[in-house]
């Protein structure tokens, strides 16, 4: 309840606001969970409840462990690991320990932001342009 009411009440009215992005995860655990991993933080409150559709990504060096993070909502390793978890994700596919559609909603949350941020480039090419031949 102290949750809810005093530490994410700020967060809840920026992303219902503002429709973010991107939303960036902390180093720390709540309840014990690595925030990275926290499926009641970024699946039941950010996405369902509040209507996040962004990406959720890692602060940098904050991901503990790729496969739950995957499990729990996390769409964005951040600087990236080069690679070194890809294997453990692939294995984790192999033996059904990737949730349902887990990866595949990374996968298209990626895709997205990738094709907003290339519209919203295009658009300001274009509002310069117009603005240089008036």
């Amino acid at each position: 309840r102290t949750l809810r009411e005093i530490y994410v009440k700020g967060f809840e009215i920026a992303i219902r606001e503002s429709q973010p992005w991107t939303v960036m995860c902390a180093y720390n655990k709540l309840n014990g969970v690595y925030c990275s991993e926290h499926p009641t933080l970024w699946n039941q409150l950010l996405r369902k409840e509040w209507g996040f559709q962004g990406i959720i990504m890692t602060d940098w060096g904050a991901c503990s462990d790729r496969v739950k993070g995957i499990n729990a909502g996390l769409d964005l390793e951040m600087p990236g690991s080069y690679g070194a978890y890809d294997s453990y994700v692939e294995k984790a596919v192999l033996k059904g320990k990737i949730q349902g559609t887990a990866l595949d909603e990374m996968v298209e949350r990626n895709v997205c932001l990738t094709l907003l941020a290339q519209e919203a480039r295009l658009a300001k090419q274009q509002q310069q342009q117009s603005v240089q031949a008036a």
